[in-house]
């Protein structure tokens, strides 16, 4: 599922052309991040055009193109009814008319893909951690099975386990279902660790959209806007100036430590 953004403004962020390709780990930074989500799901007032597999979105067809798409909000509630997770996931089924042939399994399923154990089933709501309320939360947005999730700051307060947990689950749905993914974060490790492209709004704009490594070769605009670097890219850029010698931005610190030793030794 493609998405793209023309000429796209409103009180926020103005005038705003992106491509959106699908099967993707696309990570969103800088400012208003939370208005670029609002505006992918066409629930904000915007000037300009919105097309889904090259086809304009008019306001008729709006409800199909958002059934295509869930959006997990940074804030976390629960209706005020609602007492276990259990009931959640049931009242939750209900809220979004799902179809489920065996709805235990479905549920199990979910909760077991993000890390939960199948006895949370049974906790209040009121006692689980920030994490494992978020945690809920993705798992009860992987049972609308959408093309493309929308996650607004879905990391805070997780640890690094729980992290790249859910990372290694995004990356399978996108490689072997081919889902699309837009997160949003201010972790530059994350980033480069994780996402396949980078969207960079800065000042009401995007400032910078590509791949990883196009968005953060892009060291003095970055600096000059005192938008933090993954420590590897400073690190190269830092031999480079003082040694001039050209490593390469490995992802992982082992490959790039073994290409520090080819190019010292």
């Amino acid at each position: 599922m493609e998405i793209r953004l023309k000429n796209v403004s409103c009180e926020e962020l103005q005038k705003i052309n992106l491509l959106i390709p699908s099967q993707k780990l696309i990570a969103v930074t800088g400012e208003n991040t939370s208005c670029l989500f609002e505006i992918l799901t066409m629930k904000k007032p915007v000037t300009g055009f919105i097309y889904h597999d090259g086809k304009r979105i008019l306001l008729k067809d709006r409800y199909l193109y958002q059934e295509k798409i869930a959006f997990l909000s940074s804030q976390i509630s629960f209706p005020s009814h609602i007492s276990t997770v259990q009931e959640y996931f049931h009242y939750w089924i209900l809220q979004y008319h799902l179809s489920c042939h065996n709805e235990t399994k479905k549920i199990e399923d979910a909760i077991h893909l993000v890390g939960l154990p199948k006895a949370v089933l049974t906790f209040p709501l009121s006692i689980l951690s920030h994490s494992e309320m978020k945690l809920l939360q993705i798992a009860s947005v992987l049972l609308l099975n959408p093309e493309v999730f929308l996650l607004d700051n879905p990391f805070a307060n997780f640890d690094s386990k729980s992290t790249k947990q859910l990372m290694r689950l995004f990356s399978k749905m996108k490689e072997k279902y081919g889902k699309t993914f837009l997160f949003s974060t201010d972790d530059c490790e994350l980033i480069y660790q994780y996402a396949d492209d980078v969207i960079l709004l800065k000042k009401g704009t995007v400032l910078l959209h590509g791949s990883v490594e196009e968005v953060y070769s892009n060291s003095f605009l970055l600096e000059k806007e005192n938008i933090s670097i993954p420590q590897v890219i400073s690190f190269v850029n830092y031999v480079k100036k003082t040694k001039n010698i050209q490593l390469d931005a490995y992802k992982d610190i082992r490959d790039l430590i073994k290409d520090i030793y080819r190019k010292v030794s």
